[in-house]
């Protein structure tokens, strides 16, 4: 009787994948989507904060890894940046908004086929602001709001910046959305802060010191994190993207043995398969 109630299941472990953030770096996120869907894993949910966000959303609504390489290669990161009169900022990235909304459309990230969360944080009261719905476009602009450089995004009542102070590479949040086994690719490996010589320099080693305190609270909490020192790829420019990808690839091709095995030792237990087809056999 208990065989036969069990019997083959579709229960499986899901995959999250956190995409942490990088600027220019994250295009190595795209060599690690594309390992993942030629070793037929696709993630079942997707995190990213900043370049992360951006990456993950492209992905999440259907673009290509090829595709999303190619927009890469071909973006010219001055074009993203303007100069404003706010107080909050120097320069505004709403072109950020305008490139996605080019790419899939003015879409809502509930919406997506892959469910998303993008990171970004509330400089107003420190919080964590976790989206995951409403539009992909202004999300994504807002997890890429460096804090002191670009203007904050507002959305209702929250004055939102770059989620990368909160979570930089957020696997929390892939656990809260549901997936079984958390894989995060972090940008930040062997970072080396340099003394600084002006404003922004400042601005982006205090950012750099909060990344790497949120790394290692994420090395606690996921399953896996691939780890990526790509500093020396770190300027715009077609041969670095190409690098960048080659180097996402290669390191996501290297864990693909233990990605899975992470996932099998999730499979349910035969009480927990039980579980799933005695509540589904009463909803009905």
């Amino acid at each position: 009787m208990i065989r036969e109630l069990l019997g083959s299941h579709s229960l499986r472990p899901t995959l999250g994948v956190a995409l942490g953030g990088g600027a220019v770096k994250g295009a190595a996120h795209i060599g690690v989507l594309k390992a993942l869907l030629e070793a037929d894993l696709r993630p079942d949910f997707i995190t990213g904060t900043s370049i992360g966000a951006m990456v993950g959303t492209l992905f999440a609504f259907g673009k290509k890894p090829d595709e999303i390489a190619d927009l890469a290669k071909g973006m010219d990161w001055l074009d993203i940046t303007r100069t404003t009169f706010s107080r909050y900022g120097i320069l505004s990235n709403k072109a950020v908004r305008k490139i996605m909304i080019e790419q899939i459309g003015d879409v809502q990230l509930e919406n997506s086929p892959i469910p998303i969360a993008v990171i970004a944080a509330d400089v107003a009261t420190g919080e964590r602001v976790i989206l995951k719905s409403g539009s992909a476009a202004e999300a994504v602009m807002a997890s890429s709001c460096i804090p002191g450089i670009f203007v904050p995004v507002e959305m209702g009542d929250r004055l939102l910046i770059d989620g990368g102070i909160v979570e930089h590479t957020p696997v929390t949040t892939l656990s809260s959305m549901g997936a079984d086994f958390l894989m995060g690719i972090d940008l930040s490996g062997a970072q080396k802060l340099q003394r600084p010589n002006g404003i922004i320099d400042v601005i982006l080693n205090a950012i750099e010191i909060a990344v790497s305190n949120q790394s290692k609270l994420n090395a606690q909490t996921a399953d896996l994190i691939i780890s990526l020192d790509v500093r020396q790829y770190g300027k715009p420019g077609e041969a670095n993207v190409t690098r960048l990808v080659q180097e996402g690839y290669k390191a996501c091709k290297q864990n693909i043995d233990r990605i899975r095995k992470g996932l099998e030792n999730k499979e349910p237990s035969p009480v927990d398969v039980l579980a799933h087809k005695l509540k589904k056999w009463r909803s009905n």
